[in-house]
C-alpha cells in the first residue's frame, strides 16, 4: 500500500469529506503538532481575534451604490444591487452576515466565493456563499474560460463559469493559472504553528505540573504520618492572608525553602506575547484591538485606530469594491455605476477634531452644512445645501470700498 493509502487507513479507512482539512495538507507526514489549517487556526485566540476585528469591521461598513453624473457622484438607492449588497444578499442572510463571512474567508482561506443568481433582466438578485474548501478553480485548456467546480455535501459536483460565480481572491495568486488567492494561514503556517505549540505546552504544563510554591527540607527520612501532621501544622499557623508575615521556627535540622521562578517559564510567557504580536502583524491589526494593551496609551489608541482604517480596512474594501464593479456590474454598467464602502465612520477622530475639520471646510466654502450633518448621522436642515464662506474675509482691494459704502450710508 502506498503512503497515501496508509494515511487514509490511519484516518479510519474512509475518504475524508470534501470540506475536510485533510485535502489542504501540503504533506502526508503525521506529527504531534495540531494541523495548521484555515479552520484550526481560528481555535487560536490571537488569530481568531484578528479575524473577528477585520470581518466585523468590514460587515459594519455601509456599502453604497453610486451613479456618475458628470464630475459628481450620486447615491443610487434604487439600483437592484443596492438592496442585494446593502440589505439582503439572499433568502437566509443579512448583509452584515454576508460581509462578515466574506472577511472571515478572506483572512483564513484567502478566497471568497458566492454563486450569482440573476433575474430575467440579467440583474443580480441574490448571492449564495460557497465554502472555499469545496471549490476547485481551473482555466479550461481548450476554451480558456475559468471554471469553478463546486462539490456539494452529497459528493456531487457542479461546474460554474465566471459569470455565475462571484469570486474575491485575497493577497497574491496561487497556482499555475494565477486565479486563486493565497491563504494567509498557508503563508504563515510556521508562525501560527509555533503559537499552537506554545498553547499546547501551556496546557500540558498546567495540567501536569505539581511544583509547590515552597517545601520543607529534612536531613533525615520522615514518615507519612509525620509529613501529614507537619503539613497541617504549617497550614494552620502560616496559611492564608491572616497569617501572612508570621515567623516560623524550624527544628530537627529542617529548612523551609521557596521555589524560585523558572527562567524557562518566564521565556514561555515572553514567547506567548511575541506570538500575539506576530499574528497581529500578519493581519496589520493594532494590538489594542485584540485586547493586548501592554504598549497602549490614551494618546496613541486613537491614531492607531485611524491607521487601522487607512492601512488595513481600506485595502480590503478596495479589493472587494473592484471585484463588485468588475463582476456584478461589468462593462454594461461599470462606466456609469460603482460601489464604495463608507470608511468615514472608522477613520474620523474625536469630537473636537471633527468639529474643527467641519468648521474649516464649511467656512472655506468646501462643504455644505448638510454634508457635515450627514457624515455625523444627523438629518439635513432647510438651507443647509448651500456653500458658505466666512464673511469677515474679503479681498484686500475691496476693504476700502466697503468702508466708503458704510460712511455714505
Amino acid at each position: 500500500m502506498n503512503l497515501f493509502g496508509r494515511l487514509l487507513t490511519k484516518l479510519g479507512g474512509e475518504n475524508p469529506a470534501p470540506d475536510d482539512d485533510f485535502w489542504y495538507r501540503s504533506t502526508p507526514a503525521l506529527s504531534t503538532r495540531p494541523y495548521v489549517g484555515p479552520d484550526s487556526s481560528l481555535r487560536l485566540g490571537a488569530y481568531s481575534a484578528c479575524v473577528r476585528v477585520i470581518a466585523e469591521t468590514l460587515a459594519s461598513l455601509e456599502l453604497t451604490v453610486y451613479r456618475r453624473d458628470g464630475d459628481s457622484r450620486l447615491p443610487d438607492r434604487n439600483h437592484p444591487l443596492a438592496y442585494v449588497l446593502g440589505a439582503t444578499p439572499n433568502d437566509y442572510m443579512t448583509a452584515f452576515e454576508f460581509w462578515e463571512l466574506c472577511g472571515k474567508n478572506l483572512t483564513t482561506f484567502g478566497n471568497f466565493y458566492a454563486r450569482i443568481e440573476t433575474d430575467s433582466r440579467d440583474n443580480v438578485r441574490a448571492l449564495y456563499p460557497i465554502p472555499p474548501q469545496r471549490v476547485v478553480v481551473k482555466r479550461d485548456d481548450n476554451t480558456g474560460l475559468i471554471v469553478y467546480t463546486y462539490f456539494d455535501r452529497t459528493g456531487g459536483q457542479k461546474a460554474l463559469l465566471a459569470d455565475e460565480m462571484f469570486h474575491i481572491p485575497g493577497l497574491g495568486y496561487d497556482g499555475v493559472d494565477q486565479i486563486v488567492g493565497l491563504s494567509p494561514v498557508e503563508l504563515h503556517r510556521q508562525s501560527i504553528g509555533l503559537s499552537m505549540d506554545a498553547e499546547s505546552y501551556g496546557s500540558r504544563f498546567f495540567a501536569n505540573n505539581a511544583t509547590p510554591v515552597a517545601y520543607i527540607s529534612s536531613p533525615g527520612i520522615v514518615n507519612d504520618e509525620t509529613k501529614t501532621k507537619l503539613l497541617g501544622y504549617f497550614m494552620k499557623k502560616f496559611g492564608g492572608v491572616g497569617n501572612a508575615g508570621k515567623l516560623a521556627v524550624m527544628d530537627g535540622g529542617m529548612e523551609l525553602k521557596t521555589v524560585p521562578v523558572n527562567h524557562r517559564d518566564m521565556q514561555f510567557l515572553e514567547l506567548r506575547r511575541y506570538q500575539i504580536e506576530e499574528i497581529a502583524r500578519i493581519h496589520r491589526v493594532p494590538l489594542h484591538m485584540i485586547q493586548s494593551l501592554d504598549h497602549a496609551t490614551n494618546n496613541n489608541i486613537e491614531f492607531q485606530g485611524i491607521g487601522f482604517g487607512q492601512y488595513t480596512m481600506a485595502p480590503w474594501c478596495e479589493r472587494i469594491e473592484k471585484r463588485v464593479n468588475m463582476q456584478l456590474l461589468g462593462p454594461r454598467e461599470g462606466a456609469s455605476t460603482f460601489v464604495k464602502f463608507e470608511l468615514d465612520s472608522i477613520m474620523r477622530g474625536d469630537a473636537i477634531s471633527r468639529a474643527e475639520y467641519y468648521s474649516k471646510r464649511i467656512t472655506s466654502g468646501n462643504m455644505t452644512p448638510n454634508e457635515a450633518r450627514i457624515r455625523e448621522n444627523d438629518n439635513p436642515l432647510p438651507g443647509g445645501d448651500k456653500l458658505y464662506i466666512q464673511g469677515a474675509m474679503v479681498p484686500l482691494e475691496m476693504a476700502g470700498q466697503m468702508v466708503q459704502k458704510e460712511v455714505i450710508q
